[in-house]
């Protein structure tokens, strides 16, 4: 009988072990992956020298124009015929019309702001400023 309870003690330990063995196997999966992924392999390989002088083909060019204008439909207008000047301009310098784009134009108000005696603002509308914007934008290839 006593050989019975012994074997029945032992036999309740292995699943205790079998616990234990898979909880350190689990941290061992894990410390692994940690290390895999915070391992940082800062390096550069160069192999060979080349060195070989070019001449760019493109030309990028970036522009923009604005006015300012207390009516909405003077500042577009000015803007359109500034928009005619600077297409003449390109085309009288042999550039195509395919070379540049004209963006949309952007409009922003501009108001006043009006303080009292405690510096409280107090934004009025009086006569807002329009601010139109257009880019130009030019690729050429030479």
């Amino acid at each position: 009988m006593e050989t019975k309870s012994n074997l029945q003690a032992s036999r309740a330990y292995i699943p205790t072990a079998i616990i234990a063995i898979a909880i350190i196997v689990t941290a061992i999966i894990f410390a692994g992956a940690y290390k895999a992924k915070f391992n940082k392999q800062v390096t550069i390989s160069v192999t060979g020298l080349a060195e070989t002088s070019f001449t760019s083909d493109l030309i990028v060019w970036r522009g923009d124009y604005q006015r300012k204008s207390m009516d909405l439909k003077a500042a577009y207008g000015m803007i359109k015929n500034d928009e005619s000047n600077v297409r003449q301009y390109l085309k009288s310098n042999n550039i195509a019309d395919n070379e540049y784009v004209f963006s949309s134009i952007t409009i922003e108000k501009e108001f006043d702001s009006k303080y009292n005696d405690q510096r409280e603002n107090k934004s009025v509308r009086y006569s807002p400023a329009i601010n139109c914007r257009k880019w130009l934008l030019l690729n050429r290839r030479t």
